[in-house]
């Protein structure tokens, strides 16, 4: 019998006092992020579009995941960047100045991941002078006008420009979007063939 009411004791003791420990005790959150990505047209890394040709469809996958712990807004923005053209700072978490061509508005409980296709077309490409100025550029189907340049990079070996994405979240304690500081900048080389 006394082992009994002893072992009853300890349990009532127990659940009385985990209240208390668990305040005092907190356990370990996991870190908290966001991520994004891009895949090529398979879905997979292979493949990602480097040499550009114009009039030719390219297809990409962006992809984002919510691991902050809770649910929020977020928003994709595309950019487009001649050869001097500033690019996201990560060091600064500063968005590229460059205004947005096209932006997609997701909303994405805890843990869950977005991706969707993306599609983008240069339409009006020219080559003179050892510059070459892209004019219009198709992302998901819409026709953009752009006045974009690049010389020749001898070194490199080509006419280049960035492709950039970035990814914006929604601030409930502000009330409006900045710029999470997550970007890819997707370099492209202009062909004539």
């Amino acid at each position: 019998m006394r082992i009994i009411f002893i072992t009853i004791g300890l349990i009532g003791i127990l659940l009385f006092s985990s209240p208390v420990l668990t305040a005092l005790i907190k356990p370990q959150l996991s870190q908290q992020f966001s991520q994004l990505y891009i895949l090529g047209p398979n879905q997979t890394l292979d493949n990602i579009p480097f040499n550009i040709i114009k009039g030719v469809r390219y297809l990409l996958y962006i992809g984002v995941g919510n691991e902050l712990g809770f649910s929020n807004f977020y928003s994709v923005h595309v950019k487009i960047a001649g050869q001097n053209e500033s690019l996201p700072n990560r060091s600064l978490g500063l968005s590229s100045p460059l205004p947005e061509l096209y932006k997609s508005n997701i909303f994405l409980q805890n843990k869950a991941v977005w991706q969707a296709p993306f599609t983008f077309q240069v339409n009006d490409l020219w080559f003179t002078n050892e510059k070459c100025t892209m004019n219009s550029i198709n992302l998901n189907g819409v026709d953009y006008s752009v006045s974009k340049t690049s010389s020749w990079d001898s070194e490199k070996q080509g006419y280049f420009f960035n492709l950039i994405i970035e990814l914006w979240i929604y601030n409930s304690t502000l009330g409006y979007s900045q710029y999470h500081n997550r970007s890819i900048s997707l370099r492209l080389n202009m062909t004539s063939s």
